[in-house]
């Protein structure tokens, strides 16, 4: 069986690309996995020319495609029109085709478009959601959407570190994420000592003069290195307004961090049952008070990631998610 991802993948920016590259590293006895690049990110000019060679391609390995599988990793607005059309075409030849959801506001881009995003759905041979939200969306339209869990690799015990007095945001620098309330949280805090807060990511915000002195704001970096950081932070803060289900929460609870986030997308049920602390979409003082409380209690940062270590190894490590995954690849490819 071979498996080709159609989207974005490699050292790129975002969540959707980690997902990506996390399925391309599974070996499974029987499976080829391949990719093609159809953007590198947002506002990315060249994304019409990678799309018109991501079709080429499409059409090139069209004599094999009894034994191809095409998913098609889809947001909203620009790249469900991008990776909707090549889908079409792919069915059009005669592949067996996964629509993949993962935009954070996917729910409100199909009750805008119904028609359109309906359309494109009922032509995939299955449709895979990140949250239940988005599956209630599809469910509207008629689709009877599956919900899978974003895979993660989950570092052996002694590549964690040694835990520092490290907060870490880690994402796209912007209102969407929160990075508004974490800076007027952080600065409610009564006593940090010697925390510090390192903020990771592209940024959207304003830099000049937005960053407060102490607040280490060090841009986006590779993937690896945020990694780097990560398994060294004592605590993960994404004080989001809007997500589905967002790989940076779930590679810090594998790298035992102690986690804050908001109750969008799945994250309310990822935290569940004291894995992380959940406060409310863009309270700063909810937001200061648990930051607070983990910046003063070793007790509760070890408690909170030692239990989300075991919740990742069991619900989210790729080992778990892969099986479930090949599975399904395999029913759509007839291949059971």
């Amino acid at each position: 069986m071979r498996v080709i991802h159609c989207g974005i993948a490699g050292d790129l920016p975002g969540g959707m690309a980690q997902v990506v590259n996390e399925y391309l590293s599974w070996t499974v006895a029987g499976l080829e996995q391949g990719y093609l690049l159809t953007t590198k990110g947002k506002r990315d000019p060249l994304s019409p020319l990678r799309s018109a060679r991501a079709a080429s391609a499409i059409v090139a390995m069209r004599r094999a495609r009894a034994r191809t599988l095409l998913i098609f990793h889809i947001s909203e607005r620009g790249s469900f029109l991008r990776e909707g059309l090549l889908l079409l075409l792919a069915r059009w030849l005669g592949f067996r085709c996964i629509a993949q959801v993962h935009g954070a506001n996917f729910d409100q881009f199909a009750a805008r478009y119904p028609k359109f995003v309906g359309y494109i759905l009922r032509k995939a041979s299955r449709t895979l959601v990140l949250s239940e939200r988005s599956r209630r969306a599809a469910f509207h339209l008629g689709i009877d959407a599956l919900r899978v869990n974003n895979p993660v690799w989950v570092p052996q015990e002694n590549d964690v570190g040694g835990k520092e007095e490290i907060v870490l945001f880690c994402g796209e620098v912007s209102l969407r994420k929160g990075v508004d309330v974490l800076l007027d949280a952080w600065s409610r805090l009564r006593e940090v000592g010697d925390w510090k807060l390192i903020v990771v990511g592209p940024g959207q915000l304003p830099m000049s003069g937005f960053f407060p002195d102490g607040i280490e704001n060090v841009g986006a970096l590779s993937h690896e290195s945020a990694m780097e950081v990560c398994a060294r932070a004592s605590i993960a803060i994404l004080p989001s307004r809007d997500e589905a289900l967002p790989m940076f929460i779930l590679e810090a609870m594998a790298r035992r961090c102690a986690v804050i986030s908001t109750p969008v997308g799945q994250i309310d049920s990822v935290l569940a049952d004291g894995c992380g602390i959940i406060v409310p979409v863009g309270d700063a003082v909810a937001t200061a008070t648990a930051l607070q409380r983990l910046i003063d209690s070793d007790k509760l940062r070890r408690e909170l990631g030692d239990s989300a270590r075991r919740k990742v190894i069991a619900e989210y490590s790729s080992d778990v998610v892969s099986a479930r995954l090949v599975s399904i690849w395999r029913e759509v490819l007839g291949e059971r």
